[in-house]
């Protein structure tokens, strides 16, 4: 059992460890994620939302490949294309975020 896997189990039944992880993991990756988002919308190359919304709009998409991947893509016989699925995911993101 993976280490991540553990941790989002465990996570609803401790408020000090999603505090923690809040803290420490999610501000960080946060600051990041909306410098990127400012650059590109700076730019004119991404869509003038508010920076929650673009986030969880992107992150939903992205958990929801990791979920179909994770349950159906990793089986013989899915015929699942690892390549076309990612680059179809970015593609859809980068066009449903575009101005």
């Amino acid at each position: 059992m993976s280490l991540f896997k553990i941790v989002m189990q465990e996570l609803p039944f401790h408020p000090e460890l999603h505090a923690q992880l809040q803290k420490v993991i999610v501000s960080q990756i946060k600051e990041r994620v909306e410098a990127v988002i400012r650059k590109f919308q700076a730019e004119g190359k991404l869509v003038n939302l508010p920076m929650g919304t673009i986030i969880r709009l992107t992150a939903s998409i992205i958990v929801g490949y990791i979920l179909t991947r994770a349950t159906f893509g990793m089986r013989d016989d899915s015929g699942w294309d690892d390549e076309l699925e990612r680059e179809a995911t970015i593609t859809f993101i980068m066009k449903a975020l575009s101005p």
